[in-house]
């Protein structure tokens, strides 16, 4: 007799991460999808609703009655003056919705997509129990809805996983899906964009000494490791927190004098201007924990590779005359 697939509700699936992990948990599970903008007509077990509708939302977790619920629904563009109402609705009040529903209608694992802005900045690599200073709004909120999962499920029958994501980049080219975000915030789509473009890209710092350094994950590798996640839940059953990164360093600078040098021709046009509020100056994550319990490790987040899906991405929008709006 054949194996029934466990089914997962997965929140924010038209959103870039979304859109990629769809692809890693088709064929194993029974993926349904909740998203407040709907990416294609034909697109099946779709819901149409925003979390923030909590009946509604109620409704679709009746009707599937899913084993896990894999929360990427937020507002993540960095911004410490604007919104603040926004992200407090959108991330804080939207995951104690689901908090709520999952105690109540006995959901048994949940996957949270938390961030690297909760960490302090550090001149060593971040572990999951690095101290925490989240600067900026969009960190704070994360921030707040681990420590409100960790109050309501540490000590229930229902297990969860945090992942703690660094500099999520690049594409699946093989599927066809990349990171398509309207105004683009991030420095790989906005580097390759502007050289296609032949326009300037904004550097945010005096000079090349002090440009802010961070962790890029190719988007594959971060889908890989939650599918891993999703394994470990179901056949272990324990509660865990874990960074999804390269741990490796790179300066903004570095990643646009790569691209410069080993994509561009040195045809790429930068200016310097003043930092931006919010970006702390180093965030790269130790995966140790993620290698040794998930047997997980990254394969493609390397410059070379990651420049590469990125650059056949964007032509391959170009060509189909996808256009995008950049926020700097």
């Amino acid at each position: 007799m054949p194996l029934v697939k466990k089914k997962i509700l997965l929140t924010g699936s038209s959103g870039y991460i979304g859109n990629c992990l769809k692809k890693f948990l088709n064929k194993k599970y029974n993926v349904y999808f909740i998203d407040k903008k709907k990416l294609s007509k034909n697109e099946k077990n779709f819901f149409l609703c925003n979390i923030l509708n909590k009946k509604k939302v109620e409704n679709i977790i009746k009707k599937i009655n899913p084993d896990i619920i894999i929360h990427l629904a937020g507002q993540s563009t960095i911004d410490t003056i604007k919104n603040k109402k926004s992200y407090i609705y959108n991330n804080v009040l939207a995951t104690n919705i689901l908090l709520k529903l999952i105690k109540k209608n006995n959901i048994k694992y949940f996957i949270f997509s938390s961030t690297a802005a909760v960490y302090k900045s550090s001149n060593y690599k971040l572990l999951e129990n690095s101290k925490k200073n989240p600067k900026n709004i969009y960190g704070q909120t994360k921030s707040v809805c681990e420590k409100n999962i960790i109050k309501n499920l540490k000590n229930s029958s229902q297990k969860f996983i945090i992942f703690r994501f660094f500099n999520a980049c690049s594409a699946l080219n093989n599927f066809k899906v990349g990171e398509r975000h309207n105004p683009e915030t991030h420095l790989i789509p906005i580097i390759v964009n502007k050289f296609l473009k032949k326009k300037y890209v904004k550097i945010y710092s005096k000079n090349i000494t002090k440009t802010c350094i961070r962790d890029y994950v190719h988007i594959y590798d971060l889908c890989n490791a939650m599918h891993k996640g999703v394994d470990h839940l179901i056949k272990r059953n324990k509660s865990n927190i874990f960074n999804i990164g390269s741990d490796k360093s790179y300066s903004v600078w570095s990643v646009v004098n790569y691209f410069n040098n080993h994509f561009a021709g040195k045809k790429l046009k930068f200016i310097f201007t003043k930092k931006r509020l919010g970006d702390l100056y180093k965030l790269v994550c130790s995966n140790s924990k993620i290698k040794r319990i998930l047997k997980w490790k990254p394969t493609k987040s390397k410059l070379n590779i990651i420049f590469r899906d990125e650059l056949i991405w964007q032509k391959y929008l170009m060509k189909k005359s996808i256009k995008r709006t950049l926020i700097y």
